[in-house]
């Protein structure tokens, strides 16, 4: 378990993003115009709220007026081994299990600088089974479902880390480096005559489409050495029953 020491302020602020996680992130939202199942935001984040493994950082050593994104790029790469090592090891725990890392410090125009890092660390993040999203006040990206919905909005700057999930090849289909790290862990739940109609239909072909386009022998990147966890069609029931996750979470950089 990793500890820190919080001021008044820091508390405060990690108050803030868990009440604007519940808030917002959890109930059903109106905008969300999913095909199937919850329309949460978030579903991950109800149950890391449940399982009490929604963790919070704050770096409020980032003030504004600052050039933030390289020295931010290096904290969120310290932050996948650190997101690894927290809470519950266990498989049927890793879709349970979210972090906000918030940067108070950061006023309006810098928060925006999460955009770029977001997207200069995310391969780094796929490659290791993980997902990041940026969250601010300006922040652009809108739901996959919902293109005039501005789903990553926040009230202060953070970004938000979880496991990868089957869901996530809605994001990671563009890419040949993103799709291959995807490929090698959910490859195995996707039938290729899945049921036409509905969000599995929806989910294999966009699985379908990017396998037929990448060629494995020649990654636009090396892909990761470290071999993925074991997964089965059967570890994703609850997840299949809760929905897409919307958030810039799951968003391509």
């Amino acid at each position: 378990m990793l500890h820190g020491i919080l001021s008044p302020n820091d508390v405060r602020a990690a108050d803030t993003a868990l009440q604007w996680a519940r808030s917002y992130l959890t109930p059903e939202h109106p905008a969300m115009r999913r095909p199937q199942g919850s329309r949460a935001v978030c579903p991950f984040v109800g149950a890391a709220l449940q399982n009490d493994s929604l963790f919070v950082a704050v770096h409020s050593e980032f003030r504004s007026p600052m050039d933030a994104r390289r020295p931010l790029e290096a904290v969120m790469r310290k932050y996948i081994s650190r997101f690894h090592a927290l809470g519950s090891q266990r498989t049927s725990d890793r879709w349970k299990k979210a972090l906000l890392v918030v940067f108070p410090g950061l006023d309006e125009a810098d928060a925006i600088a999460l955009d770029a890092v977001q997207r200069r660390v995310k391969t780094r993040y796929v490659t290791a089974g993980l997902m990041l999203g940026q969250f601010h006040p300006r922040c652009a990206d809108v739901s996959v479902h919902n293109d005039s919905f501005r789903v990553s909005v926040a009230p202060l700057p953070l970004i938000a880390i979880r496991n990868m999930a089957r869901h996530d090849i809605l994001f990671l289909h563009g890419r040949q480096r993103w799709f291959l790290e995807y490929q090698k862990r959910f490859e195995s739940t996707f039938t290729e005559t899945p049921q036409r109609g509905g969000d599995e239909h929806y989910l294999a072909e966009h699985f379908w489409r990017a396998k037929r386009r990448f060629d494995p022998g020649r990654p636009d990147e090396a892909p990761a050495a470290a071999p993925p966890p074991e997964v089965t069609a059967g570890t994703f029931a609850s997840l299949e029953a809760t929905g897409l996750h919307e958030s810039a979470m799951q968003r391509p950089g």
